[in-house]
């Protein structure tokens, strides 16, 4: 029985990566995924970096002598412009302005509300960050002028906040973008790396005709879809190790130390991760087999699998904006994984129940829809179409 579960396994395979169109989906989606994940970072590198040091157009500043230099000192080149200032945004020739009112020495002499104006487009993405740093730089400014007026007539500076709130933050990881992104990047390649493969196996050999052929030879129908089952779930785990080990060499690639961070990945956590992995891949593949037997084309079948695959991915989304872990969500097939997935690579503690329960209720969920597909591939209908 093995020598021909290995026959059955090394025909669906050496079909399989003859297949141009499997191929294309059993590395294309994984890899560009990656490509993403490292473009991401770098945008980010760069926004906040752009946000740090840039040139700030400024007109009037020859009445804020003061403010312009502690935004010298902060690494901000000041730019002196002419003109309207909502003109020049509104044109885009300047991203914001700061306008220093022509009474500002007054109202600044006179202890009064010294005004300023900074004028941008909010809809202007790219430069939100930018903005935050200036109304920092200026609320700092302001708190540190106000501190020293109050200390020049006696009065403490504590006088003028009776409450003060302090920040503590105990999270492990403050730059989490990479392990959510990596819970997306093993949903993309579990659920659809092998599409392509699992198709050809069900509705592109019901489009061919030659579904029927395979099925009058002496073998047990359990045993010819446990050979495809096998092929599908092995390409789909060669897929996840080879992005399991390009995000082993990634990661630490990333420049995250330009944006504070010190985010490692361990060669135990994505092993941890893959283990998590395995029967949720079981579960993708056979759920893909019992798509495809009920398409009549290879294409049909790619168009109901690509709208299934909008129930894995919404779930990695509640997983990903969701901080909690509970206890139901371990039964809940996909999305217990899922959660495991998260916790491992944001270092958060895990036990092996969750990882039983969550493992368990997928192999389950497998098992039951690779015995519909046996029982379809007995019908007359499905073989023949």
């Amino acid at each position: 029985m093995l020598s021909v579960l290995g026959s059955i396994i090394g025909k669906e395979l050496r079909d399989g990566l003859r297949d141009k169109r499997a191929l294309m989906t059993l590395f294309f989606l994984p890899l560009s995924f990656l490509v993403v994940i490292y473009g991401v970072v770098l945008l980010i590198i760069n926004i906040q970096e752009k946000s740090a040091a840039f040139e700030l157009p400024v007109q009037g500043a020859q009445h804020a002598a003061p403010l312009m230099d502690w935004f010298r000192e902060a690494g901000i080149q000041i730019v002196e412009v002419e003109g309207d200032p909502l003109a020049l945004v509104e044109s885009r020739r300047r991203e914001f302005v700061l306008v220093v009112a022509s009474d500002f020495p007054e109202k600044f002499r006179d202890f009064g509300n010294a005004r300023l104006e900074l004028v941008y487009d909010r809809s202007h993405n790219s430069i939100q960050g930018t903005v935050f740093r200036i109304k920092q730089l200026i609320q700092q400014w302001s708190g540190q002028i106000g501190s020293l007026r109050l200390i020049a007539r006696g009065i403490s500076p504590q006088v003028a906040n009776p409450v003060v709130l302090e920040d503590v933050d105990v999270a492990k990881e403050q730059f989490a973008i990479i392990p959510l992104m990596l819970v997306m990047m093993m949903v993309v390649t579990i659920f659809m790396s092998s599409v392509g493969l699992s198709v050809d196996m069900m509705a592109g050999e019901r489009e061919a005709n030659s579904l029927e052929p395979l099925l009058l030879n002496p073998v047990s129908r359990e045993l010819i879809l446990s050979g495809k089952w096998i092929a599908a779930m092995a390409c789909t785990a060669v897929v996840l190790l080879m992005a399991i080990a390009a995000v082993y060499i990634l990661v630490p690639s990333l420049p995250l130390e330009r944006l504070g961070s010190s985010y490692r990945i361990t060669a135990v956590d994505l092993l941890r991760a893959t283990l998590v992995a395995l029967p949720l891949i079981a579960l993708a593949t056979a759920l893909q087999l019992l798509v495809s037997i009920f398409a009549k084309s290879f294409k049909e079948a790619q168009t109901y699998i690509s709208f299934l695959f909008m129930a894995p991915l919404g779930l990695a989304y509640y997983v990903v904006f969701t901080d909690s872990i509970a206890d139901w969500q371990m039964w809940v097939p996909v999305l217990g994984s899922l959660t495991l997935m998260e916790a491992i690579f944001l270092g958060e503690p895990t036990s092996l129940q969750q990882w039983f329960a969550a493992s368990g209720i997928c192999l389950i969920v497998a098992l039951a829809l690779a015995a519909i597909v046996a029982k379809q591939l007995r019908r007359e209908r499905i073989i023949y179409g």
